[in-house]
């Protein structure tokens, strides 16, 4: 698959629109610069002309929650999922093959489902399935089970192309080894990314400009959005004591707020060092202050309020009443049918800790593809694998993020733009996605901070926690032995 871009060098552009006494011959020469200045470069996958016959390619699905994403049998007229169902028709006829859905149960509830349907295809030595996706909360338990092939060894698979998320993979990568990979291919990835929503009718009645301006400075932080939650905070039924009837300046699911705030801080689990050895972070002073911060206000009652994890129980109902200025939830929030009766708002990424910071980040449990251990055709597997990722990158990220995105469900051109910099700054580290060998608690952290400090918590856990840490990289490192 190839797509072409033109570029022209705006400079010449603007050189040949200056000046005057241009002779014609001057104005010929300029010209012709100009055409040769224009390049082309083309963007390809690269992948060879293949045609399996029509064999069908089987993919399990763990993803029964999100599966519109993957699997859209039929045109619907629905923009998006036409867009699915287009890609899909587009790979089949490609590569001769005949995709085939098998969806399941995507959360904990199907993990041994999904267990089950791997280790069978493997015992009964049929090699079923030719793909897996799923969520990266939810598919390291395959890894570290054995079910699982190492990626970077795959000829057909090219990890730097751009529908591949960079970031997200190389923090996954243990030994030069990759088992699951993210990619535009999981494009629910988008959905999940933490960010902040604001009632624009209530920040114009405090008279605060709309912070898009801000974001694009680098002057985003998280004092600045404090600092305007505690203006937009007040007693709104005049009984003189903090209640859920009241105005609030950030509204959260069951604390899940905090979590996406500390990470678009800088909150880290476990990072690599330039080798690529992996050891936790710890209760470094950033992470101290980061989660001091936090700690403070989720015990801040008339500035910050925790309700229900279902957004439509009090996060929607208290934004679209106007109880709140900001609302920090993932992407998905906009396309809530409830949210079409709330105020005008804005989205905006979740803040920095200070304007040094580098760039913005949103935390999210990454969309993943991975290869089961026996694969009835692995060259069929890894050619139809990076067909799809790059096909969607091409025909139907572009519809979901123009389009459904950026046009449908957000109020503004402004906030758009700040979509762009939620999805560039996605982030799910390898602490995020190993969770369950590891700790819940460093994961959510907001039930560490609930009642003690990060840095006590982390004095009383620091040793058990590296001893997992430890028995998790010893078993990764016994995978896949031959490289």
């Amino acid at each position: 698959m190839k797509r072409t871009m033109t570029m022209v060098l705006a400079l010449l552009l603007l050189l040949s629109s200056c000046g005057g006494g241009t002779t014609k011959e001057t104005t010929a020469d300029t010209a012709a610069q100009t055409e040769a200045a224009v390049t082309e470069t083309e963007l390809t996958d690269n992948l060879p002309e293949r045609d399996y016959g029509g064999a069908d390619y089987v993919i399990l699905t763990a993803a029964e929650q999100w599966q519109d994403t993957y699997a859209v049998e039929e045109s619907t007229g629905d923009v998006l999922k036409d867009a699915v169902y287009e890609r899909n028709m587009a790979v089949e006829e490609r590569f001769g093959v005949n995709l085939q859905y098998e969806v399941v149960n995507g959360f904990t509830a199907g993990m041994s489902v999904v267990t089950d349907k791997l280790r069978g295809s493997v015992q009964a030595g049929d090699a079923v399935y030719d793909l897996m996706v799923a969520s990266s909360a939810y598919t390291t338990p395959y890894i570290t089970g054995g079910l699982l092939q190492n990626l970077t060894k795959m000829e057909y698979l090219d990890l730097e192309a751009p529908w591949y998320f960079h970031e997200s993979n190389d923090s996954f990568i243990v030994d030069g080894k990759l088992y699951a990979v993210a990619g535009t291919y999981g494009f629910n990835t988008i959905n999940e990314c933490g960010a902040v929503y604001f009632n624009k009718e209530m920040m114009d009645e405090l008279g605060e400009e709309y912070p898009y301006q801000m974001v694009l400075d680098g002057k985003w932080t998280y004092d600045v959005m404090l600092t305007l939650a505690e203006i937009a905070a007040f007693d709104k039924n005049g009984n003189g004591k903090t209640d859920k009837e009241d105005c609030f300046g950030i509204l959260s699911t069951d604390h899940e707020s905090i979590t996406w705030l500390g990470f678009g801080m800088g909150y880290r689990i476990i990072v690599p060092d330039e080798e690529g050895n992996k050891s936790f972070c710890g209760a470094t002073e950033a992470i101290v202050d980061i989660t001091d911060r936090l700690s403070l206000l989720m015990n801040n009652k008339s500035v910050y309020y925790s309700g229900n994890i279902d957004p439509t129980v009090d996060l929607i109902p208290m934004f679209t009443a106007g109880q709140n200025l900001f609302s920090v939830y993932i992407l998905k929030l906009s396309f809530y049918e409830e949210m079409r009766d709330a105020p005008d708002f804005g989205i905006l990424p979740t803040p920095k800790l200070n304007e040094q910071q580098d760039m913005y980040y949103s935390k999210c449990f990454v969309d993943v593809a991975a290869f089961p251990i026996m694969l009835k055709d692995a060259e069929m597997s890894q050619i139809v694998l990076e067909g799809l990722q790059s096909t969607t990158y091409f025909d139907v990220l572009p519809v979901y993020y123009d389009v459904a995105l950026q046009r449908k469900l957000t109020r503004d051109e402004d906030s758009a733009a700040m979509i762009d910099l939620i999805r560039e700054g996605t982030i799910c580290d390898f602490g995020m996605a190993f969770y369950q060998s590891l700790s819940f608690d460093i994961a959510f952290f907001d039930s560490i901070i609930k009642s003690k400090s990060f840095s006590t918590w982390w004095a009383a856990n620091e040793n058990a926690l590296n001893e997992k840490l430890d028995a998790l990289l010893e078993t990764l490192a016994t995978l896949d032995t031959e490289g």
